[in-house]
């Protein structure tokens, strides 16, 4: 592959045995053991190596034989992502777990943490992605696994075939990559997590974070249904899946041997079990979490979070005892010995105090080493938390960068490891002040700023903090609390409580106020009206008072707008009106400016008559004209009639009304003239009745003679010389005559004062 043993070797400081044993070899005794931290998976290589994959310290090792040298394969040991298209060694990964190798010696990698399998190539020793982007989550069934989705890809297995399997555990799915084509697909699980399907389609089953698969004798694909507890096939001709075995505790990696015997580690039950024609037997382990028993009968060994089972060339059982750090082996009589990891060359202790607040505390290690290092193992897979310089033989490790929770924690150092301790962080209080917040009632809540103290240095930026109050807009006038939560990526390491009140004051108000009339006579009632309006939202309660230059002459409540009036009758003179809100609970009182009201003194009732139509008409003489009028009277009502007559008429005409006059009350208001006018032809003004007669006989006798012409003027002038006069004649029909006709309207005040008035019109005869 490309990996020379002089790349970060471990070298064994002991003999080849027990590796002889696995390989077919005879040599020493007994091995000496190389430490490990937290191995998780295992592959055999067909090159003759036996590769480990150390989560603890995120690097995958390879055992040589040959050498007697553990050697790192892939990983630079820094937790992380990087260095695809470059060495493996230079490379960064998280927590490597599950671990497969081909015919060709090319390491597969289920980097767990890195949602990823990665793939060392056995030539150049260069690493690359074979499935995932990085991002959890699940997609891209169908297309290139190197745009897919997972979600803790736990375990893998080659099929033989051209395909990868690899236990897609947060998804709940087994998927399937074919390594030609880079294709990818769900082999198993239908994506919920749960137990059902047994006997149909595998990929219409449930499965529930499956954490180790294998690929027996006959293709079929074996899974260990971790949190099911039971292991599950999938045959290869028909999709179909079953149950193998149920009630296996939490089983985790699992293999078949040659028989098709099925062996799972049992991560819980801290054992390893056989599964031989549905039966189940214990291969290792006691039941009991720990270390014990190396050298006699692996039944009666304690195991501490075994991952997985293998079978090596040699078909003895392999196991990663996670939590113990060790690899351990079963023989062919059925003892366990320990083939890598820490055995008690070195002690190390590690103790403090069981509860802590978080950003503080520290632990202390004593360890004959000169390093040790903490890992944090809560999740199953350890996170280094850092080193400690020792010095002699003592030193302390802060606890102050431990989240909010219970962690179990352990101290290993190159020849040892302590025992694991448990420890629980409790938030750190932190205190939000909120910025003064004053409002006043209906103008709504401003946001809501303030401060936290308390919050670690390296916390700045990652927590928040959001103010609530349960005062609203129209929230009555008084104070409110504010309440705090926390926010951000480290928000969940802190309680908080919230200093400072919100309150609601009183809302401004402006009054205003205006009348029904701004001058009116003596004892008229004028009516008042007063608005009161919020300066933010919502109506006033409550009374206004009307004041006439100070002095109050009524009160009167609001209604539902805002708005109080009244009427009242003020005193001759002139008057500033002022309208004054009280206010309420929630509005502040307030005045309105002034308004000036004029009372004059009562005018005595009058009357006064007006024409309408025009007032002109033009008739022929012998007719009547016809004319309207309108009476109003003021001030009051009159006493007594008005009495109607008509002056400036045409001679021989006579008036008449219509009604003959206006009783007193104002139910009458109009009333009609019509003149009736005399024949235009001759009017006569009066003579001595003698001589005219006498005149028209001697007139007709002058006009009778033939042939003796009379002057008619001196006729005429006989005849108005002669006696006393009777009437003139006036000729007519010369043209159009206008009068001026005057209509006078005569009453009586009570006070006994004569009201007279008058109207003129012009009346034309043709």
């Amino acid at each position: 592959m490309g990996m020379r043993s002089g790349t970060n070797p471990r070298r064994l400081v002991g003999g080849l045995a027990v590796w002889g044993l696995l390989w077919g070899w005879c040599g020493l005794a007994q091995m000496a053991v190389v430490p490990l931290l937290l191995p998780a998976g295992l592959a055999f290589g067909a090159g003759g190596g036996v590769y480990v994959a150390e989560t603890g310290r995120h690097v995958v090792d390879r055992f040589d034989p040959a050498t007697g040298t553990f050697v790192v394969v892939a990983g630079n040991g820094t937790e992380g992502f990087g260095g695809d298209g470059g060495a493996a060694t230079a490379a960064e990964l998280d927590s490597p777990q599950g671990l497969a190798v081909d015919g060709a010696g090319n390491l597969y990698i289920a980097d767990v943490h890195n949602q990823r399998v990665r793939r060392v190539d056995a030539g150049t020793g260069v690493i690359s992605t074979v499935a995932g982007t990085g991002a959890a989550g699940f997609a891209g069934d169908g297309g290139l696994a190197t745009a897919a989705r997972l979600s803790g890809p736990m375990a893998l297995a080659l099929d033989g075939v051209g395909g990868l399997f690899l236990a897609d555990a947060g998804n709940h799915r087994v998927r399937r990559v074919v390594l030609a084509t880079g294709m990818i697909s769900t082999a198993a699980g239908n994506g919920t997590e749960g137990d059902a399907g047994d006997g149909g389609a595998a990929t219409g089953a449930s499965l529930d974070s499956p954490g180790g698969l294998v690929v027996d004798g006959a293709g079929d694909l074996l899974i260990a249904d971790t949190r099911n507890h039971r292991v599950r096939r999938v045959a290869v001709r028909t999709g179909l899946i079953s149950a193998v075995a149920g009630g296996v505790g939490m089983p985790k990696g699992i293999s078949v041997d040659k028989a098709g015997n099925v062996y799972v580690a049992d991560a819980v039950g801290q054992r390893v079990l056989r599964i031989a024609s549905g039966v189940v037997t214990v291969v290792a382990g006691t039941g009991s979490e720990g270390f014990a028993g190396d050298g006699g009968p692996a039944v009666e060994a304690r195991l501490d979070g075994p991952r997985v089972a293998g079978i090596s060339p040699a078909g003895l059982v392999t196991l990663t005892d996670t939590r113990n750090h060790r690899v351990r082996q079963v023989d062919g009589e059925g003892v366990i010995r320990t083939l890598a990891g820490v055995g008690t060359t070195e002690t190390v202790t590690l103790s403090g105090p069981a509860v802590v607040q978080y950003g503080t505390g520290s632990l202390v290690v004593g360890s004959s080493s000169q390093t040790v290092t903490l890992y944090d193992v809560t999740s199953g897979t350890p996170v280094a938390l850092g080193t400690a310089a020792l010095s002699g033989g003592v030193g302390s490790f802060s606890t102050a960068g431990l989240g909010v929770g219970t962690h179990r924690l352990v101290a290993a150092s190159v020849g040892g490891e302590s025992g694991v301790i448990a420890v629980t962080v409790t938030p750190a209080p932190v205190i939000a002040a909120v910025a003064g917040v004053t409002a006043a009632y209906g103008a709504g809540i401003p946001a809501l700023t303030g401060t936290v103290t308390g919050v670690l240095a390296r916390d700045q930026g990652l927590v928040a903090v959001v103010f609530a109050t349960a005062a609203a807009a129209f929230s009555p006038v008084g104070s409110y609390p504010v309440t705090a939560t926390l926010t951000g990526a480290a928000s969940g390491n802190y309680t908080v409580s919230a200093t400072g009140v919100v309150v609601i004051g009183k809302a401004g108000t402006v009054t205003s106020v205006g009348s029904s009339a701004g001058s009116v006579a003596s004892g008229t009632a004028v009516g008042f009206l007063a608005k009161v309006i919020s300066a933010t939202q919502g109506v006033p309660t409550g009374t206004v008072s009307f004041l006439d230059g100070g002095v109050g002459f009524g009160t009167v409540a609001l209604d539902q707008g805002g708005v109080a009036g009244m009427s009242s009758v003020l005193g001759v003179g002139t008057h500033t009106v002022t309208a004054v809100y009280a206010g309420d609970t929630n509005f502040v009182e307030s005045a309105s400016a002034g308004i000036v009201e004029v009372v004059s003194p009562t005018a005595p009732p009058d009357f006064s008559l007006n024409a309408t139509g025009g007032g002109a008409q033009t008739v022929v003489g012998g007719t009547a004209a016809t004319f309207g009028f309108g009476v109003e009277v003021t001030n009051g009502s009159l006493s007594g009639p008005i009495v109607l007559a008509a002056s400036g008429l045409p001679a021989g005409a006579t008036a008449s009304f219509n009604p003959a006059l206006i009783p007193p009350g104002g139910a009458v208001t109009s009333f009609t003239l019509t003149v009736q006018t005399v024949k235009a032809a001759v009017m006569v003004t009066p003579v001595r009745a003698g001589a005219l007669l006498l005149g028209v006989l001697v007139l007709f006798g002058v006009w009778r003679r033939r042939g003796k012409r009379v002057s008619l003027s001196l006729c005429l002038g006989m005849l108005v010389g002669c006696g006393d006069r009777v009437s003139s004649v006036v000729a007519t029909g010369k043209g159009p005559v206008s009068y001026p006709i005057t209509v006078t309207g005569t009453s009586t005040a009570a006070s006994g004062a004569v009201l007279q008035h008058t109207s003129v019109v012009t009346l034309t005869i043709q």
